[in-house]
């Protein structure tokens, strides 16, 4: 199961709402719901717009960094942005946005992991440098 699909999970479940009444309130079949709470499938852009809306953080969403919900002002901003996106896709044939979409996430999961290996890096440096200053102490 896709780390997205328990994240979305987690959500819901935050919400306090059943795959139904989720569903309705995102606009979403329950049927394609389950699917990316089951890693079938990954949401797309309209699908994420719809998600984001519940106040649901994308980057925690997808990427699983910072925190599970937005202030209202990144809201306001992503909501803005997906719904630029969600415009300019709209007008695309199901195969482009697809392709654009997977894209997309291919991108942001290449970003997230770059971020990731800049935190254990200066986690491994901050260690080496107590350990460094412990050693000169203990000299």
């Amino acid at each position: 199961m896709s780390k997205l699909s328990n994240r979305l999970k987690t959500w819901r479940s935050h919400l306090g709402m059943t795959q139904e009444e989720f569903s309705k309130e995102v606009g979403i079949n329950i049927g394609v719901l389950r699917k990316y709470e089951n890693a079938v499938n990954n949401p797309g852009s309209e699908a994420l717009v719809a998600i984001a809306k519940t106040g649901v953080s994308l980057n925690w969403l997808v990427l699983g960094v910072g925190p599970m919900s937005l202030s209202g002002e990144e809201k306001n901003t992503i909501r803005l942005r997906l719904g630029e996106i969600a415009v300019m896709l709209a007008g695309m044939d199901d195969g482009v946005q697809s392709s654009i979409i997977n894209e997309i996430v291919n991108k942001v999961e290449d970003a997230k992991r770059v971020c990731d290996l800049e935190r254990v890096v200066a986690a491994l440096k901050a260690q080496l440098e107590d350990a460094n200053s412990s050693r000169l102490k203990g000299s």
